[in-house]
């Protein structure tokens, strides 16, 4: 069926788009793109329980919102950042922001690739600690966000 409706748009073409990320458009119900900071497609809803990817040029992140069991009392609710299926860190609750101050996180994870996985995180109302948000929402980066389709009827 899917099939049926990329060959009715014509959008299978090699040299205008490669199929899977059509593929990925079609089946997604959050799609964001991001150039240098502002906001160039927003369409669906976005249901933060769900996972979703953050890709920028150069990396794609797995983000999966799950409950820890650390020990009998202690069951945090995060979300973990993945890279090729390495979990890179975790965003507790209540603010989902790194535990490190901005400064500490940028010596360990400074890279531009990280930074534009915060402002994603940020622009998607997941990050809430005020350090953060002033330091990454004047960034000019660039990113995109797809969710997945998560539940069916």
């Amino acid at each position: 069926m899917v099939e049926r409706l990329l060959a009715k748009q014509k959008v299978a073409s090699s040299n205008l788009v490669s199929r899977s990320i059509i593929m990925e458009v079609f089946l997604s119900q959050f799609h964001l793109t991001v150039h240098h900071g502002s906001s160039q497609k927003e369409e669906g809803f976005f249901f933060r329980a769900a996972p979703f990817i953050v890709e920028t040029d150069t990396s794609r992140f797995l983000v999966s919102f799950s409950r820890i069991f650390k020990s009998e009392d202690h069951h945090p609710v995060v979300y973990q950042i993945f890279q090729e299926e390495h979990c890179l860190f975790s965003l507790e609750h209540p603010d989902y922001a790194p535990l490190l101050s901005v400064e500490e996180f940028e010596k360990k994870h400074g890279s531009l690739d990280i930074k534009s996985l915060i402002l994603a995180l940020i622009k998607l109302g997941i990050v809430k600690d005020k350090n953060y948000i002033q330091a990454y929402s004047s960034l000019s980066l660039s990113f995109s966000v797809i969710q997945h389709s998560f539940l069916s009827a």
